[in-house]
Parts: C-alpha cells; structure tokens; sequence
C-alpha cells in the first residue's frame, strides 16, 4: 500500500517569495507542490498538499483529519498570535498525531535559528516523536517527505557513484555517540556508529561525495578537526552530541569554518530536558535535521550534496547528479 503523507502550509505561504530572504528568492508555493507530488510519486507514496491562511483551520487539519494520515509534515511559517497562545494550540493538535504513533515533521525554508525569535519561533510540542529540518529551502521539504516514505535501508538503486575526484565532507560526531546501539536504545536506537558511518558513505559516493566520518568523546580533538576541516572540506555535518549545549570552543571554530554546515541530531533535543534546549552550534549552521532517527544522518548527506550543488560544483559532478536526480536534485 503506498505510504500516505499531509503536507500542512500555515499562514504566510501564499506570497512566500516576498519574505523569503536567505538565499531561497524566488520559491513560492507553486515550486514546492509541484517538486513535492514530483518525489512523491517517484518514491510511491500518496501526497495531500495544502495550505490556509487561517491558523485555526490548520489546527483543525492536523488534528482531525491526521488518523488518514501515514506521516504530517508541518510548515507553520510566521504567526500574528502570542508565542503562548499558538504553542498551546499547536501542541493540542500534535498531541492527537502523537497519540496515533504517527511522524510528524515540522519543516522552516530558512534556519530559524539565525532569525529574530519573533520572526518565527519552532513549535515544538513534548509529546511523542517529532522530527525538524530547517535551512535547506524546497529540500527541507523534499528530505521530509523521503523520511517518511522510505524504509531505513530502501535506496534508490539507479542512482550512479560520483565523479573520479569528490568532494570531500566530513562528518563530526561528539561524546558518547561511540556508544550508539547500546545507549540508550529507545532514544537512539539500535544501529552502531559503524552503520551509521558505513550508511553515509554508500550515500556520499552515490552523490559525489568523499565522506570522512569521525567521532571524539574530547573537545579538543572536535575544535581540531573543524579547524583541519577549513582547508580540506567544502562540506561538514555534525552532531557535537553533549558539547551542542556548552562548549563555546566548537561554537567559535565553527564560525572560522567558510564551508557549508549542518546539524544533525538522533533525537529532537528540544523535546528532551530543559539544558538541551541551549544550542551553540544552530546558530551558525546552514541547516538543521533533529529526531529523525538514525536516517537523519543519510539525509543530512543528501543534503549536503544538494547544498554543495547550489554553491557551484564541477561541471562534471553537477552532471552526475543530475543523471542521479533528474528532477529535484535531492
């Protein structure tokens, strides 16, 4: 049976070219529903698109008609109601996705985090399992939607390896990470880092990428790699784990670092404990991918190569990727 998805558009999203202004100009609606039933149907999943200027109507939609639901992706975009009022109303709404073990993931185009907090504030609910992909423009929504529509180890086996000469990523992972598959398992579960390593390598050579993966439990070996990553790779993806939330030392590598950067995390850790809701790194990050388990990894690696095709790759790799995806890129 195809997986069904509800893609769920608040209010703001009708003249999204007018506001958007970090580096998505010109994406409007029109570009997202076409590019967004375009995956869908390659992938075989069943997509409803929508979107309403009226913020209760969204609510309605996500809490009432959900159960028909396989998977909610939630852009919420700007709001005119108090902070207090609209979390209350949202977490009411997941509350109800929650409760039916459903994913729900809340997608932004831009990384909010580098935004004034009244601009737009993430609408996390502390209920259940919710994931959040932020800063990737129309591959916010595309790497949700393969999130729910993919199985863990389902891959599209038409994709072609890259080019002779990569471009090289490295991803960074911090303290306790080495004890992946046995920590913790209901938060993390059950794959090792060395599945996750070996994953994001499959993936990075399907897209072009040299992927150098790496996991310290020290700060230091962390601030030095980030600093070996500034004159070696275009592209970095980590999740400092615990340092997220205290070390001021990888917050100012990373701003020394020119190259693209994403965050990744197992968990969503604003669901978690208070002292999680800190983050160092958000800030300074192109994008964000929380709580969508281990697969979080793979699709922070295809965005990666996404990213690094925006800002101008080789002729050669862009058409390598371009035979890979030949619609979206992603």
């Amino acid at each position: 049976m195809k997986p069904s998805i509800l893609i769920v558009n608040g209010p703001g999203q009708s003249n999204l070219s007018d506001h958007d202004g970090n580096g998505h100009g010109g994406l409007t609606l029109t570009v997202i529903r076409e590019a967004s039933e375009a995956l869908s149907a390659k992938l075989g999943a069943r997509l409803d698109f929508r979107q309403t200027e009226n913020q209760d109507e969204m609510f309605q939609w996500i809490a009432r008609e959900s159960e028909e639901f396989d998977g909610v992706i939630i852009n919420p975009v700007r709001h005119s109601r108090s902070a207090t009022e609209l979390l209350r109303s949202y977490r009411s709404a997941v509350q109800v996705i929650a409760g039916l073990k459903k994913p729900v993931i809340e997608v932004h185009i831009n990384n909010i985090y580098r935004q004034s907090a009244d601009a737009t504030q993430p609408l996390y609910a502390p209920e259940g399992s919710m994931g959040f992909i932020c800063g990737f423009g129309l591959n916010s929504y595309l790497a949700a939607i393969r999130a729910i529509s993919l199985r863990p180890d389902s891959r599209d086996q038409n994709q072609v390896a890259g080019p002779e000469m990569p471009d090289k990523v490295v991803v960074l992972n911090g303290p306790n990470l080495n004890l992946l598959g046995r920590r913790e398992p209901d938060i993390y579960g059950k794959l090792t880092l060395d599945d996750l390593s070996l994953r994001c390598t499959k993936v990075g050579l399907q897209h072009g990428l040299d992927v150098k993966f790496r996991q310290s439990n020290h700060e230091g070996a962390l601030v030095d790699w980030i600093q070996e990553a500034i004159d070696t790779a275009p592209g970095m993806i980590i999740n400092a784990a615990a340092y997220t939330h205290t070390s001021v030392a990888i917050h100012d590598a990373l701003r020394a670092y020119p190259g693209l950067k994403i965050e990744v995390h197992i968990s969503n850790p604003r669901l978690r404990e208070t002292f999680r809701h800190m983050s160092f790194v958000s800030p300074l990050v192109d994008g964000i991918v929380a709580g969508l388990g281990p697969n979080g990894y793979e699709l922070s690696v295809e965005l990666m190569a996404n990213l690094l095709n925006a800002r101008g790759r080789a002729p050669k790799e862009r058409a390598a990727l371009s035979r890979a995806n030949p619609r979206t890129g992603s």
